[in-house]
């Protein structure tokens, strides 16, 4: 059984999210835990609640929070009828970093999967500020972005992005390889090339991460001094289910500072193109 953990702002976006996994999950048996967490930013209180604000506070966002949870369940004991399928509900009275960090190491998680941006993000070509911080910080699974206009249903290839400077967890291999085998999907292998000639580490992540693969039909595509925008522009125009993946380094100090775009905002934005990000 998958345990997949989906923190959720019950935003349009997160429920597109939620219907890409389910589809994308539809022939496993999976739990997903659907988590709300209500910090501080999430509410704002009136006058009256002011009086007693650390009490109003955690009652008027838990009222909130698990009346759309009601609604929510309602909405997928309408639309999601598969039986592999089960859903438990987390309403957590911290900032959502905290409990992710705590449902990852209560319930034993595999994948954690969000919409690509909230309720309350720029509605432009962007990545939302909490998407951003669970790639950067969750380092002990895999952590998939899904776009509102990802197209459901099964994945027709998956795409991985490296430059081979890092070696990929064993156990995210193993979530990568059952991903493709349950799929049916194509590996594409996009490698960055450097100026250079690749050092004796990249050649041997490279022969290590291609030994995973030997059971799959994979392709390895170089690039070189072709941006990976030209390579996945006619992908995101077109109609195929598509995964992009890619190797996510611990975040640097000026990451963390926001001073530097982190790894999933260097690759960019595409409105129906999910990002995977695994890690080393």
């Amino acid at each position: 059984m998958k345990n997949i953990l989906f923190p959720t702002d019950f935003s349009e976006n997160a429920w597109n999210a939620l219907v890409y996994a389910t589809q994308l999950f539809q022939r496993q048996p999976c739990n997903f835990h659907i988590l709300h967490a209500f910090g501080r930013e999430t509410y704002g209180l009136d006058s009256l609640t002011l009086l007693d604000p650390d009490e109003a506070f955690h009652k008027v966002s838990e009222k909130k929070s698990k009346g759309n949870m009601e609604n929510l369940l309602i909405r997928l004991m309408v639309e999601n009828s598969n039986p592999l399928h089960h859903f438990t509900f987390l309403s957590e009275s911290t900032f959502l970093m905290n409990a992710i960090k705590w449902t990852l190491a209560s319930h034993k998680i595999d994948m954690v999967i969000m919409g690509a941006k909230g309720a309350t993000d720029d509605s432009r070509g962007s990545y939302g500020k909490n998407t951003v911080a669970v790639t950067d910080k969750v380092r002990n699974c895999p952590v998939m972005v899904v776009p509102s206009n990802a197209p459901c249903g099964k994945l027709d290839e998956i795409m991985l992005v490296t430059d081979f400077k890092l070696e990929v967890a064993s156990l995210e291999m193993d979530n990568l390889k059952e991903m493709a085998r349950t799929q049916r999907a194509q590996i594409r292998i996009l490698e960055k090339s450097g100026t250079g000639n690749p050092t004796r580490l990249q050649r041997s992540n490279k022969i290590l991460f291609l030994s995973h693969l030997r059971e799959f039909d994979y392709m390895i595509q170089t690039l070189d001094q072709t941006s990976l925008s030209t390579v996945l522009h006619p992908i995101s125009i077109g109609r195929n289910c598509v995964l992009m993946t890619f190797i996510a380094h611990q975040a640097s100090f000026l990451e963390k500072l926001g001073l530097v775009r982190s790894k999933l905002q260097q690759l960019g934005y595409y409105p129906n193109i999910p990002m995977l990000a695994l890690h080393a």
